[in-house]
């Protein structure tokens, strides 16, 4: 599936690594996802992976995952039910610089809906990167380079001490 969302163009491909085939690996669905999928480079990849288990070869994917999945990727992992390890949903995210969510077997279908949900809303947020900030003569200490934090927060409307004292609590 194409279309576009907020002037950019988003392709919508699945890739399934559920078969009849004992051989298929979580990994072989990365390794398809992350590098076999035919892509312009100028697209930035959202993966979002569903398992229900402790794959056998979680190293091997999370391994693809740190090697392919770059400044433009993101992968997410759901896990569903008591068969999902947290092992390999946090550290595969993290890897991939995604999100992590658990979904308990006994909230059905919306529990699992509204999870799936979040994460294809996540996954649309654009990844921002090389950003700088010139604040110019709206800050004339953090145009210099050497601002401290606590000089910043002195020259903040009503950060006299107490003001100070009250922002850390």
């Amino acid at each position: 599936a194409a279309g576009s969302v907020a002037g950019g163009t988003f392709h919508a491909s699945r890739v399934s690594g559920a078969s009849s085939n004992p051989r298929d690996t979580v990994a072989d669905s990365l390794n398809l996802a992350l590098r076999d999928l035919p892509r312009e480079l100028s697209t930035q990849l959202r993966v979002i992976l569903i398992t229900d288990r402790h794959p056998a070869d979680s190293d091997e994917a999370a391994r693809l995952v740190v090697q392919h999945c770059h400044d433009a990727c993101r992968v997410s992992v759901i896990g569903i039910g008591w068969g999902a390890s947290p092992q390999f949903v946090e550290g595969t995210s993290k890897a991939g610089k995604g999100s992590a969510a658990f979904v308990a077997e006994r909230g059905g279908v919306d529990a699992l809906e509204r999870t799936l949900v979040s994460q294809i809303e996540d996954s649309l947020q654009p990844i921002i990167s090389n950003v700088k900030a010139d604040w110019g003569s709206l800050c004339p200490l953090a145009s210099s380079g050497n601002a401290e934090l606590e000089e910043l927060v002195r020259l903040l409307p009503g950060s006299g001490e107490d003001s100070r004292k009250n922002l850390w609590q």
